[in-house]
């Protein structure tokens, strides 16, 4: 068990840098002065309104700071951030007309990618059963 569960460590780390490779190669090209992390951002925050503390639960931005990426996209002019009128603490997020652009073009290629996966015959109970297995891993590992 031992050798298999670092086998499949290694296996999550290879894919985490295929996908950020992917991402970087397809879409990043089409906007390049943003990073796949910012990418991901855009993705995760889609076309409503999102509070700044759930873009850390949603997403993947494992060794960046989010503060630092949401600042990035905001002075690109990708998103724009607004106080709530109940509670001035809690801030959202929302893509402008240039961010909804890029999230068009994000969803293009994970759409067409999404074909390739059934052509190897991953198709969504595949998905949704590894996604249940990649969680419970993760509630494992959680401090």
């Amino acid at each position: 068990m031992n050798e298999q569960f670092l086998n499949f460590t290694i296996n999550i780390t290879k894919l985490n840098n295929s996908f950020m490779g992917f991402i970087d190669y397809s879409i990043c090209r089409l906007c390049p002065d943003i990073s796949p992390t910012q990418i991901l951002l855009i993705k995760n925050i889609g076309e409503d309104s999102i509070d700044v503390n759930t873009t850390s639960n949603l997403g993947y931005y494992t060794g960046t700071n989010i503060t630092y990426n949401i600042k990035v996209l905001q002075k690109k002019g990708y998103l724009k951030k607004s106080k709530s009128k109940d509670d001035e603490r809690r801030v959202y997020l929302k893509l402008t007309e240039k961010g909804l652009n890029i999230l068009s073009a994000i969803d293009s290629v994970f759409g067409s990618h999404s074909e390739l996966l059934q052509e190897q015959k991953i198709d969504n109970k595949t998905m949704k059963d590894t996604n249940k297995i990649l969680y419970k891993l993760q509630k494992t590992f959680e401090v």
